[in-house]
């Protein structure tokens, strides 16, 4: 097994005032982004715009044998704390669950009056390898022509790897049957002191709902779930082993379970509950005024490489955008 030791990170451009001065021009393509998606005049999320669900009143409990190297804030074992869950839909517009498209979680757990923010993804890694290429494609998407997305995109990261973002894309945007059957990853690493691993958030076995279509409607389907069985998740660390293998600057490599075997440090719980119900609904409405960020975390866990480095100032001007008005 790992210890998580050894790794590096390394600045996009050669050097922080190169990369910083790169962050800053991201700043404007997500905005762009935004406004281009806004749909009625409201400016969403730049990514994971539409809230598939929210849940108040989730608990994460910290898995009593977690190994003393990720025992950093609020990992402390046996420790329960109060969080709140978002299911997301991974794109910039609003568009119906039965469409191609990613899904996502943001958790946060709360403890000594502090916060803390999980986010992952149901695709085990990312299409971009770092954050330029990220960025490529949300500057590129904000075009309603395809021939023109095509052309910014092969401008900024090349023909090669713009088919290879496209096919990753496509191949991580398929149907699911429900939000609370799906595998999440964090597909990018935190620090955890001198150790870094990844996240990965796995269903405990669920039945099947008696609810809808698949992919119809995702909100009444985990409605449906929620009325009658608790939903459970178990989430786990992975940690780093090598560059080859569990890179820490691109994040288009999956760490393999074979090369990084997850150890379980915590579990989420929803508890039975209406999803329609007047205090849930005004709930999700508050949701949309939260500014989820992998960077609100202490005690010395720290997001690692330059795509969760771009995150800390593409999500606040994403949030400064969105709650401008």
């Amino acid at each position: 097994m790992s210890d998580g030791l050894g790794w590096h990170e390394a600045f996009l451009r050669g050097s922080a005032a190169a990369e910083d001065e790169l962050f800053n021009q991201f700043q404007s393509d997500i905005n762009r982004l935004q406004e281009f998606a806004a749909a009625g005049g409201v400016v969403h999320r730049g990514f994971h715009a539409k809230t598939i669900a929210g849940i108040p009143d989730a608990t994460f409990i910290v898995e009593p044998s977690i190994p003393q190297s990720l025992q950093f804030g609020f990992f402390q074992p046996g420790k329960s704390y109060p969080t709140i869950v978002r299911f997301s839909n991974s794109i910039s517009e609003i568009k119906p669950d039965r469409e191609r498209q990613g899904r996502g979680i943001a958790i946060r757990i709360s403890s000594d009056g502090q916060f803390h923010d999980l986010l992952l993804s149901n695709s085990p890694a990312s299409h971009a390898r770092d954050a330029i290429q990220f960025m490529a494609v949300a500057s590129a998407l904000a075009n309603r022509s395809r021939i023109r997305f095509l052309i910014e995109l092969i401008r900024r990261v090349g023909f090669f790897e713009t088919v290879r973002m496209l096919f990753v894309l496509f191949k991580s945007s398929g149907k699911i049957s429900s939000v609370a059957t799906e595998t999440y990853w964090s597909r990018t690493a935190y620090a955890f002191g001198d150790s870094a691993a990844r996240f990965v958030l796995k269903p405990v076995f669920q039945l099947k709902s008696q609810a809808a279509p698949l992919s119809e409607d995702l909100h009444e389907e985990l409605r449906a779930r929620l009325l009658v069985n608790v939903v459970e998740f178990v989430l786990f660390a992975q940690l780093y082993v090598n560059d080859a293998s569990t890179p820490i600057e691109d994040g288009s490599v999956t760490w393999k379970e074979t090369d990084a075997p997850p150890i379980p440090i915590g579990r989420l719980i929803l508890p039975v509950q209406d999803l329609n119900s007047p205090s849930v609904a005004d709930f999700e409405k508050q949701l949309e005024k939260f500014e989820f960020n992998p960077w609100n975390t202490q005690g010395n866990i720290r997001p690692l490489g330059s795509l969760n480095r771009a995150r800390r100032v593409v999500y606040q001007a994403s949030a400064n955008r969105r709650n401008r008005d």
